[in-house]
C-alpha cells in the first residue's frame, strides 16, 4: 500500500508538471516552464537535523493571474538523510509570485503529498507552505534561497513540523 502510494504521487507530480504545457498558451518568459535543483542547508524535524538534503522541483507557469502574476503547477522530489534514518518526499502544488522585479522575483508556494520514512516503514500526508526568492544572473540561470515548513500528518502518533532551509540554481527548460 505504502509503495503504491509513493507510486501515485511520483505520477501524479509528473504529470502536473509535464502535463500543464498543453493546456495553457505560450508565453514570451523562458521561465515559464523551469526546473530547479536545490541542496537543503538545513533540515530539521523532532529534534532531529538532516545531515544530506537534496530536492528538485519542475514548474510551468499558467495563465495570467491578477496584476499578470502567474501561477505555476509545481512538482518537488526530495531526499533527507539523517544519522540512521533517510526520508524521500513526493509533492506537488502552487507557486505564485509577488512583488517581482527585474533583479528578483519572491515567491510563495503551497505544496501537499507524500513522505516517506525508511525507518519508521511509514508514508504519510505531507503538507508544505513555503516561499523563495530567486535572484536573476547574467548567465541562463537563476540562484534560488527558499524556506519552507512541512507539516507531516502522520496516523496513531503525534504529528510533526519540520523547517528546511535551502539553496540552488534554477534552469529554464523552455527555450
Amino acid at each position: 500500500m505504502r509503495r503504491r502510494l509513493s507510486g501515485v504521487c511520483l505520477l501524479t507530480v509528473l504529470i502536473l508538471s509535464a502535463g500543464a504545457g498543453t493546456a495553457v498558451a505560450q508565453e514570451a518568459d523562458s521561465y515559464g516552464f523551469a526546473a530547479s535543483g536545490s541542496y537543503d542547508l538545513v533540515y530539521h524535524q523532532v529534534e532531529d537535523t538532516s545531515n544530506v538534503g537534496l530536492h528538485v522541483d519542475i514548474s510551468k507557469a499558467l495563465g495570467s493571474m491578477v496584476d499578470d502574476k502567474r501561477i505555476s503547477v509545481v512538482g518537488e522530489i526530495g531526499v533527507n538523510h539523517f544519522f540512521n534514518a533517510t526520508e524521500t518526499s513526493y509533492l506537488a502544488g502552487g507557486r505564485i509570485p509577488i512583488l517581482t522585479t527585474d533583479s528578483y522575483e519572491p515567491f510563495v508556494q503551497v505544496l501537499l503529498g507524500a513522505q516517506h520514512c525508511n525507518l519508521c516503514a511509514s508514508t504519510n500526508f505531507a503538507l508544505q507552505p513555503g516561499g523563495g526568492v530567486d535572484f536573476h544572473t547574467k548567465h541562463a540561470f537563476k540562484i534560488r534561497a527558499a524556506f519552507d515548513i512541512r507539516h507531516v500528518f502522520i496516523k496513531d502518533v503525534e504529528d510533526y513540523n519540520a523547517f528546511r532551509l535551502s539553496g540552488g540554481i534554477v534552469i529554464p527548460l523552455g527555450r
